[in-house]
């Protein structure tokens, strides 16, 4: 089949202009398949400049392409960041307990995974690359996103 109904739902917001998009019940489903395909989708998305955040039951997930995102210190919980593609160079990882400072993480190596909040301003940078964000849902930061497009699947 050509696209899953998450692909095709994303695909026609993004064809109608919206930039931000949030999908509910994209992950942690039955099917492993379809939660790394709306990942994958994600990160596609975030290369070409929108910002796709998928909740599921206990996690979020959202993607940076040559950019970063910026964690308020209320947030608790862990954060895990992983390479999507084959490397991504400049990471640098601020106000979490476990930061990185100008490092090239590979896909074959899992460098970034649970590092935690910790009461600090937090802040996730890549100069070149993509990076994969998931961490402990936050009713934070879902507030914070309320502005968006919401997408329940």
């Amino acid at each position: 089949k050509d696209f899953d109904k998450a692909i095709a739902e994303v695909t026609n917001l993004v064809n109608n202009g919206y930039k931000e998009i949030v999908l509910f019940g994209a992950l942690g489903g039955e099917r492993l398949s379809h939660t790394l395909a709306n990942i994958q989708m994600l990160c596609n998305y975030t290369k070409k400049g929108l910002t796709i955040t998928v909740v599921g039951m206990n996690e979020m997930v959202t993607a940076i392409h040559n950019d970063y995102i910026v964690f308020s210190p209320s947030m608790k919980g862990y954060i895990s960041v992983i390479v999507h593609g084959d490397k991504a160079n400049g990471v640098n990882i601020n106000g979490l307990k476990y930061t990185l400072d100008n490092v090239t993480l590979t896909n074959d190596f899992a460098l970034g995974l649970s590092n935690e909040f910790i009461g600090e301003e937090g802040r996730v940078e890549v100069k070149d690359g993509t990076l994969i964000i998931i961490f402990s849902k936050q009713i934070q930061y879902l507030i914070l996103i309320l502005k968006t497009t919401y997408l329940f699947l």
